[in-house]
């Protein structure tokens, strides 16, 4: 039996194969480590409504632990998606994205809480705005709200993510961003597997994977040093620099791979399992 307490999964890239896959041995693996008395949260930057589907397909059973979404924006419970925790973006900075993103030609969607306000998105439609329904928002049968602005909305929702497809001219729409937001926005790029498109996202600074677990961890009375991260993208360094157990797969790209304690094996070929098994072991202790 493995002294650690909390094992934080990120899902794609990680958790699930390619093509948004969740093998058996994947799902056999982390249902063993919650049977075993880990806590077992899922750590992605998916929406609630995209991670659900990947948490039921688990099959955990028992008292369900939360979920942690939008890259740690987001805290829900797992059966129920009640939201627990958010970290919202200002609004004064999250309206000055959205109308720098559309100024360049992008739309925009502006993810929110849905479990508080019925809806999932905000879109705020530009000439790729077919391409953003028919590759994501159609996919997920997403709620959304069309609107021209987020500051003319007349009871704002509160902003947990900006995103924008990107493509090789993002580099400016991201700059603009950057000095748009007076430093309350963090941006960054990340390849979206689920949908198979470059993204570029804006959270709150305070936002991040490891903020979503430390405030699951103290719930559960956990201390860093007994929790284990296993994650693939840049998404994952904040929580793989916390961890006490800081694990990278074998597809994650360099610097993911640096900021890990262990190197397993990649998603494709279910190097989760084992890593688990072992783990259950004691073999890292």
């Amino acid at each position: 039996m493995t002294r650690y307490k909390l094992l934080a999964v990120d899902v794609d890239g990680t958790l699930l194969g390619p093509g948004s896959r969740l093998s058996s041995a994947h799902a056999a693996a982390v249902r063993q480590a919650k049977e075993t008395g880990l806590a077992v949260c899922l750590c992605t930057g998916r929406s609630v409504a995209e991670t659900h589907p990947v948490w039921r397909a688990c099959e955990f059973g028992g008292k369900a632990d939360p979920l942690i979404c939008i890259s740690g924006a987001l805290v829900c419970e797992g059966d129920s998606a009640r939201t627990l925790r958010i970290e919202p973006v200002a609004a004064a900075a999250a309206a000055a994205g959205a109308e720098a993103i559309v100024r360049a030609g992008r739309s925009v969607v502006a993810l929110v809480d849905a479990w508080r306000w019925g809806f999932d998105y905000y879109l705020l439609e530009a000439q790729d705005a077919p391409a953003v329904r028919q590759k994501w928002l159609d996919r997920h049968a997403c709620r959304v709200r069309v609107v021209k602005s987020l500051a003319d909305t007349s009871e704002p929702a509160e902003i947990l993510r900006l995103t924008v497809f990107a493509d090789s001219s993002a580099g400016a729409v991201e700059a603009n961003l950057a000095a748009c937001a007076d430093g309350q926005l963090q941006v960054g790029r990340i390849h979206a597997p689920n949908l198979g498109v470059d993204l570029l996202e804006c959270f709150a600074p305070a936002a991040s994977k490891w903020a979503g677990i430390r405030y699951v961890a103290q719930g559960l009375r956990i201390g860093k040093q007994d929790i284990v991260a296993v994650g693939d993208d840049v998404n994952d360094l904040s929580m793989l620099q916390n961890a006490g157990l800081a694990v990278a797969m074998g597809n994650a790209g360099p610097s993911v791979k640096s900021a890990a304690r262990l190197t397993i094996g990649r998603h494709d070929a279910d190097g989760l399992a084992p890593f688990i098994a072992q783990l259950l072991a004691g073999n890292y202790d």
